[in-house]
């Protein structure tokens, strides 16, 4: 039903490619929340869990949509904070109808100021971070993982901030470039998924993987059920 996340800003690549969405709230009240990066480095690879909001919580949600009035519009953006913000954060809503309707509605540097737009709209998406934010999810039970988005990059290791191990994968390596920041992407499911998810559970954004004489980064995100594998990846 609606879903709220952050994306962009000036962040290192592997939390990019780690990156989960933060909140996704379902008609029965079901919420999906995304595991936060937990400071530097970052885990190689992060978890969703869910948890149940009552049916005031979820009317309480709506009211909000209704607020922000996001139904009216497919895709709306407000920018004011570029003026004045760099490299900042753009939070995104997207509420989803009941004919299957996207609607979405964007913020940059959303709270970084006192500033609120003259409709308001800006204003509401703060009371949205806020109602997901306040959610108590100290009993979210971790989802399993049943596909997985691995990303694979070389990189010269760095002996003054890398741990380098044995490559422990069962999937090959992939040949890129390790002066570009560039990363392969590959999709696993099932036991794979599992076993890679078991891996990297040690490991985080300092950690390479040695295959003879040349070293990659490895890290993933799990995939929930409506999103694709590597096709249509944000990177």
């Amino acid at each position: 039903m609606l879903r709220f996340d952050g994306t962009g800003g000036f962040v290192p690549v592997q939390w990019a490619l780690t990156e989960l969405i933060e909140y996704s709230l379902y008609s029965d009240g079901r919420v999906v929340v995304g595991e936060s990066s937990g400071g530097s480095p970052t885990p190689a690879v992060r978890a969703y869990a869910e948890t149940r909001v009552d049916d005031l919580t979820v009317v309480e949600f709506l009211g909000l949509i209704e607020q922000l009035g996001i139904a009216d519009f497919a895709d709306e953006t407000n920018n004011e904070m570029q003026n004045f913000v760099a490299d900042a954060e753009t939070n995104v809503v997207e509420y989803f109808d009941e004919e299957g309707g996207v609607h979405r509605y964007s913020v940059y540097a959303l709270g970084m100021s006192d500033f609120e737009d003259a409709d308001g709209r800006v204003a509401v998406t703060r009371q949205i971070a806020e109602a997901f934010r306040s959610i108590d999810i100290s009993d979210a039970r971790p989802l399993p993982i049943d596909r997985l988005q691995v990303w694979i990059g070389e990189v010269a290791p760095d002996s003054s901030y890398h741990t380098v191990r044995p490559w422990q994968f069962a999937f090959p390596t992939i040949q890129t470039d390790s002066s570009g920041f560039e990363y392969t992407c590959i999709e696993l499911t099932g036991d794979d998924a599992a076993v890679a998810v078991d891996t990297l559970q040690s490991a985080d954004s300092t950690t390479l993987w040695s295959e003879g004489d040349v070293a990659y980064s490895v890290v993933a995100r799990p995939l929930l059920e409506w999103q694709t594998g590597c096709e249509n990846s944000d990177y």
